[in-house]
């Protein structure tokens, strides 16, 4: 009883280590609040203390900290933690796995129920290319909305990086975003795209070829059904006028015309 508040101190362990007084300690019924403060393990790691402590019962809400398990990696102290109903919300924090690679510290994380929403933060790989550092990212149910996004391949490309991508259902419409390919043609860089589903139309972007001619980089590009009509653009080149083709055995002649492509079309044989 102490200014009218009961409270009951347990000293259940006292360990010296190192130098620090350590105090194993069980706090009940504190300004009318039952609070359990439960220091289960001590450890001094590289110089410093740690502590797994468990909280229950704090201003009303049921607070779980434990730390399960401490690293210590290339001079970084690491900590696996769970968080469970803070401020009337589930919190599970999990550092599932600590990987070092290339003098970077990568954690895997799963993060569950945080404000009513479910949310998976998985690092499921990581990579290490020509000095960058790439992860492979899974994301679930955020804000309502199941959002996976996920590189699934980095490729190097002349010095450029290049990934694939992958997302999948962002605010309710379903995105496919993927880099099928990687071209580098006369130093420019180019990348074949399919996108599937933006705003409930369907739109398939594919550069499918890329040519040069006098000097010009061309580009073969085909678009389908944007916004309920099947379109086919294809630009075959793009110079002046007066250019000349000679493309699959047939004679294209290209005339640009107040910024207006015009493709002449001659069927040419060369019998």
């Amino acid at each position: 009883m102490f200014k009218g508040v009961l409270v009951v101190v347990v000293v259940v362990e006292v360990l010296m280590f190192k130098g620090v007084l350590v105090v194993v300690v069980v706090v009940l019924i504190f300004k009318g609040v039952l609070v359990v403060v439960v220091v289960v393990e001590v450890v001094v790691f590289k110089g410093v203390l740690v502590l797994l402590v468990v909280v229950l019962i704090f201003k009303g809400v049921l607070v779980v900290v434990v730390v399960v398990e401490v690293l210590m990696f290339k001079g970084v102290l690491v900590v696996v933690v769970v968080v469970l109903m803070f401020k009337g919300v589930l919190v599970v924090v999990v550092v599932v796995e600590v990987l070092m690679f290339k003098g970077v510290l990568v954690v895997v994380v799963v993060v569950l129920i945080f404000k009513g929403v479910l949310v998976v933060v998985v690092v499921v790989e990581v990579l290490m290319f020509k000095g960058v550092l790439v992860v492979v990212v899974v994301v679930l149910m955020f804000k309502g909305v199941l959002v996976v996004v996920v590189v699934v391949e980095v490729l190097m490309f002349k010095g450029v990086l290049v990934v694939v991508v992958v997302v999948l259902m962002f605010k309710g419409v379903l995105v496919v975003v993927v880099v099928v390919e990687v071209l580098m043609f006369k130093g420019v860089l180019v990348v074949v795209v399919v996108v599937l589903m933006f705003k409930g139309v369907l739109v398939v972007v594919v550069v499918v070829e890329v040519l040069m001619f006098k000097g010009v980089l061309v580009v073969v590009v085909v678009v389908l059904i944007f916004k309920g009509v099947l379109v086919v653009v294809v630009v075959v080149v793009v110079v002046v006028v007066e250019e000349v083709l000679m493309f699959k055995g047939v004679l294209v002649v290209v005339l640009v015309f107040k910024g207006v492509l015009v493709l002449v079309v001659l069927i040419f044989d060369e019998t």
